[in-house]
């Protein structure tokens, strides 16, 4: 008869072992709010502890990958966020410290980087920014009023001088503004994973809905001022030409003609801006980056679709054609043409092909996972 001898420590082991592997098993994923942006990490919660007598909860989260890791430690009063919030990165340095109050961040933010330099830091009332904000590695700094910028803004150039712009409510009233209110990237991110969009590959059909990106993308073409003040300083490299272009705009709206054909529009060079540290908007950065296919994507041309003819300024002074493509990991490229010289093309299509150089204004936009325009990109000339 074989006998086996009980192992104690053995057994401790295997036990541990296999609650380990059960916490890592039962991991959540986290979304933390970056500013502007989310990104999401896979945590464990350990058991939330509480105080009956005051509704006082704290919940505490380790990485899944490392359960011996805090990741997220957070406070709770009546079931709502209150008090301190803190976000750690893998190594254990604090990448984010904030205040929440009846569940909306109320007080300081600040966004650190992995070196313990701060990145970003303002406040916040009742969950919408204002006060002053630091955007420190952008050497951006201003205020906000109620969620909008207001008052001077500033950016200190390459030789430390100021660049100055005014808000006036959000709306950019002198100067060529900073698009501190798109996302914002994170300078030690470097895995995060682009999504790809839902709505891949049939985004335009005779029998579906317009499509809600592709209104956003009209409406921002239109309205934006900040993409107004770069068009005229783009196009408008003199006097005359400035006047000129100006024409393309009325009552501040801008007008267009729709092309009706969704194109296959290249996003090389955004990705060698991207190559370069050119790219501002996180998102955008991190899916250049780590989105192989990403070139290749955007070369593929989509269907017709009538119903963008509804959206093109009337009227036969119309000189500018705006050209939208596919949508490709929340991503989608718009490329702008003013025939300022009124030259006779056969087609939109002759006139995105031989339009010169100069005429041409790329623009990249990025859809967060609700679906709403969260960010975009200029070419850099």
């Amino acid at each position: 008869m074989v006998k086996f001898r009980f192992d104690i420590k053995i057994a401790l082991s295997f036990i541990f072992s296999l609650s380990a592997l059960l916490l890592v098993a039962q991991g959540v994923e986290e979304t933390i709010q970056l500013d502007t942006i989310t990104e999401t990490m896979r945590v464990v919660y350990r058991p939330t502890v509480t105080n009956p007598t005051t509704h006082y909860s704290k919940k505490v989260a380790v990485f899944a990958q490392d359960t011996g890791q805090v990741a997220v430690e957070k406070t709770y009063i009546r079931g709502k966020l209150n008090g301190i919030y803190h976000v750690y990165y893998p190594s254990g340095k604090q990448k984010v410290k904030a205040v929440f109050a009846n569940g909306k961040p109320s007080g300081e933010f600040t966004w650190y980087g992995e070196d313990g330099i701060i990145r970003v830091k303002g406040m916040y009332k009742d969950s919408v920014k204002h006060g002053f904000w630091a955007y420190k590695y952008l050497k951006i700094y201003g205020k906000y009023k109620n969620g909008k910028k207001h008052g001077r803004w500033y950016k200190l150039d390459a030789n430390r001088q100021k660049v100055k712009s005014w808000y006036s409510h959000g709306e950019l009233v002198r100067g060529k503004g900073f698009e501190t209110d798109e996302v914002i990237r994170d300078v030690t991110d470097t895995t995060s994973t682009p999504v790809v969009a839902t709505q891949e590959n049939q985004v335009v059909g005779q029998d579906a809905a317009m499509i809600t990106e592709y209104e956003q993308a009209i409406d921002y073409l239109k309205n934006n001022a900040v993409l107004r003040k770069t068009l005229k300083a783009h196009f408008g490299n003199n006097t005359g030409q400035l006047i000129k272009f100006k024409k393309n705009y009325k009552n501040n709206v801008f007008q267009f003609i729709l092309s009706k054909h969704i194109y296959g529009l290249g996003v090389d060079q955004f990705i060698t801006d991207s190559k370069n540290g050119k790219i501002v908007v996180g998102r955008i950065d991190s899916t250049l980056k780590h989105t192989p296919e990403i070139a290749q994507r955007f070369t593929l041309a989509g269907v017709d679709d009538e119903r963008f003819a509804a959206y093109s300024a009337k009227g036969k002074k119309v000189y500018v054609t705006a050209y939208l493509s596919m949508i490709y990991y929340n991503l989608m490229r718009v490329e702008l043409i003013w025939n300022k010289d009124e030259t006779a093309y056969a087609s939109e299509a002759e006139l995105f092909e031989k339009a010169p150089k100069e005429e041409h204004f790329s623009i990249l936009l990025y859809f967060n996972q609700k679906r709403e325009l969260a960010g975009a990109e200029y070419q850099k000339d």
